[in-house]
């Protein structure tokens, strides 16, 4: 089973907040620069809005992996009313999801690119030393999940047509189980192993790959997380 990662719905707005009060001060010599502060502020919102966009597209794949995972395994049971009860409470469409797995790399290429300007706008902002180093960070963190949302986008992409040939299959053999061809609990398990039998070994290799990339990515979001914290937590005035 794919663990989930949580999605951070970080307001960056609110850095933009603390980017106005640091303006307004200095350390030590440094003088922030306005037309820098501005940059930042303005990179903002495209960056928050392409890493949204790209996290909603690899969430999606992400549950419609994890929703034919679980059908894979009340159908390898022959649980017939256990399949019923997942198909109604996880509903995805196929199609839909066929564009997003299109969708996904160039999601993760965009927030790359909103990465990219907010890099260069901060390091012209000239920020005082602590507000400075907590934007760097910021950066960094963005840079490194962007970098995990490409690996994912990559993999959920190029697995995708298999969790969709399962998905198909499932759909077939519970449809024939609502019409009757299994007449018990063997024979609707029997039916299942025959019917799945080249599609369930390709879904198991991407199921540990798209593992392995989800939990790069969960990590990733909590650094960027704690990141935009630790940046509104900087006092905009220096003290002592």
């Amino acid at each position: 089973m794919i663990a989930l990662p949580p999605r951070f719905a970080l307001a960056l707005a609110a850095l933009a907040v603390a980017l106005t009060g640091c303006s307004h001060s200095g350390s030590n010599g440094q003088n922030p620069t306005p037309d820098g502060v501005l940059a930042v502020e303005r990179a903002i919102p495209p960056l928050e809005n392409a890493r949204t966009a790209v996290g909603g597209v690899l969430d999606g794949l992400l549950s419609a992996a994890e929703a034919v995972d679980a059908r894979d395994e009340v159908g390898a049971r022959g649980d017939r009313s256990g399949m019923r009860a997942l198909v109604s409470a996880h509903p995805f469409s196929v199609a839909q999801l066929d564009a997003a797995a299109v969708a996904a790399p160039h999601g993760a290429q965009s927030y790359t690119e909103a990465v990219r300007v907010l890099t260069g706008a901060a390091a012209t902002a000239r920020l005082p030393g602590p507000q400075q180093a907590a934007l760097t960070r910021v950066v960094g963190a963005a840079r490194a999940e962007a970098a995990a949302d490409t690996e994912l986008a990559r993999i959920a992409s190029y697995f995708w047509p298999r969790y969709r040939r399962l998905a198909n299959l499932q759909a077939k053999w519970l449809e024939r189980a609502r019409g009757g061809w299994y007449r018990n609990t063997k024979e609707s398990a029997d039916a299942y192993a025959v019917l799945t039998s080249q599609a369930r070994p390709p879904v198991q290799t991407a199921r540990a790959q798209l593992e392995v990339a989800a939990t790069a990515r969960q990590r990733a979001t909590e650094a960027y997380a704690a990141a935009v914290t630790a940046f509104r937590q900087v006092p905009s005035t220096p003290t002592g």
